[in-house]
């Protein structure tokens, strides 16, 4: 779900990070693609094993909406990626999604 997660912190250094409307796309470069992925992906799994190691009884709230809640963000950042790769192609936007799309 686009931009789902509550409002965080701007990351000024790389707008795919930022949880604003509207997405900032004449700020995204590039260069801001993977890093915010690897960002994302870290977060996500600190957050997930955060999860995991509450240890209480499995429910559809702490096991489905949870792991929608650990991913919102990554899917985020892809919808914003693809979106770019997809109307403002250029070889230097391609690299990083196609490199996205092989993880």
């Amino acid at each position: 779900m686009l931009l789902c997660r509550a409002a965080a912190a701007p990351q000024a250094a790389n707008p795919i990070l930022e949880a604003t409307i509207p997405i900032p796309f004449d700020r995204i470069k590039a260069e801001h693609v993977v890093p915010a992925a690897r960002q994302l992906l870290e977060d996500a799994k600190q957050r997930h094993e955060a999860y995991v190691a509450a240890a209480k009884p499995l429910t559809f709230a702490n096991t489905i909406l949870a792991l929608d809640e650990v991913t919102d963000p990554l899917e985020d950042a892809e919808a914003i990626a693809g979106h770019l790769a997809a109307v403002a192609s250029t070889p230097e936007l391609r690299a990083p999604w196609l490199r996205l799309c092989r993880w």
